[in-house]
């Protein structure tokens, strides 16, 4: 509990897990399988999960009234070291008896998976690992709340995007339908630093990550650890904190979105499409106020070979008579 309370007291929401994760000592884990006495059916397992749910959310058992909308069953299922049972559909089970055993406690609680290693995905695609949970889901009319998946050393945030429309294209042949898309662990620099850390280059990377997550439709980036991509700050010695580089990346996509909300469309985005180590990107993005009197937009130039750019706004409600204020953030 006290992980939790520092997160909220950090003005965050936690993104729950329940099954294994690396301790605080980084050690890797001991993994052991949730088997009840007739083998692998995973009830006791569920009402764990659910009662985990109750404690923090119902205050059951002494427990907590938090607000924690996101569940995610287990850990990298697709991974050796995670899951040791030699079959993967008893994950799917898995899953399953644990989603339905916290949906009947909240039903509004999200809850999903399957946290997919990056393996499933890269060097190559492994549409039959991806297609089988889904076909499991459409069979036993079973829901998900979200897809999760990780994602570590892409240099090219582009596949970001290329593995969110794999998920909804191999979905979509089962019939089933996915509410969010989820990266819920990420990172560059893992297992090797190589240069993004308070950078001019951590800066473009991470809002490449931010305006790719926004063009696949992503509604979450969770970085494992957040401090493989730097503090957004230094330690405030003097009582006047100093922005990293990295952190401009969060500051102007906060305003584009705070400022400008209503999405406006966009041409000229370049990328590299389907490339593991690719790390030419040019990416844009663009809204406007609710009142129409302010249009921002925001240009992440990751290793592209422009130096200049020329923007042109067509369809804008002002006339020649108004006055304008054009400010330029680099």
């Amino acid at each position: 509990n006290n992980q939790i309370a520092t997160i909220f007291a950090a003005n965050s929401t936690p993104f729950f897990r329940v099954g294994i994760s690396f301790p605080l000592s980084g050690n890797t884990p001991v993994t052991p399988m949730p088997k009840d006495a007739d083998g692998y059916n995973f009830k006791t397992f569920a009402s764990i999960c659910k009662r985990t749910a109750m404690h923090f959310t119902g205050n059951w058992d002494n427990g907590f009234n938090y607000e924690i909308p996101y569940w995610e069953v287990w850990n990298e299922p697709n991974h050796h070291s995670s899951w040791t049972i030699d079959s993967v559909e008893a994950y799917y089970r898995m899953y399953k008896q644990v989603r339905d055993s916290i949906k009947s406690y909240d039903p509004a609680l999200k809850v999903g998976g399957p946290a997919t290693a990056s393996s499933a995905f890269y060097p190559t695609i492994k549409p039959a690992y991806l297609n089988s949970f889904f076909h499991f889901l459409d069979s036993t009319s079973t829901g998900i709340d979200f897809y999760s998946f990780h994602s570590y050393e892409h240099k090219n945030p582009w596949n970001f995007k290329n593995i969110a429309d794999t998920v909804r294209y191999f979905a979509s042949l089962n019939n089933v339908t996915i509410p969010e898309v989820i990266i819920s662990e990420a990172g560059i620099d893992f297992p090797n630093d190589l240069g993004y850390q308070d950078s001019p280059l951590g800066c473009a990377y991470l809002a490449s990550v931010l305006l790719t997550a926004d063009l696949a439709d992503i509604s979450k980036v969770y970085w494992y650890s957040g401090t493989t991509l730097g503090a957004i700050c230094d330690s405030d010695t003097l009582g006047s904190p100093r922005l990293t580089w990295n952190a401009y990346a969060y500051k102007v996509y906060q305003q584009l979105y705070q400022e400008s909300k209503n999405k406006l469309a966009v041409v000229g985005n370049e990328y590299v499409h389907n490339n593991y180590d690719a790390t030419t990107n040019l990416l844009l993005a663009a809204g406007k106020s609710d009142g129409g009197d302010t249009v921002n937009t925001m240009i992440s130039n990751l290793g592209s070979s422009w130096s200049n750019f020329d923007l042109t706004f067509t369809n804008l409600p002002w006339n020649a008579s108004d006055d304008v204020d054009v400010t330029i953030t680099t």
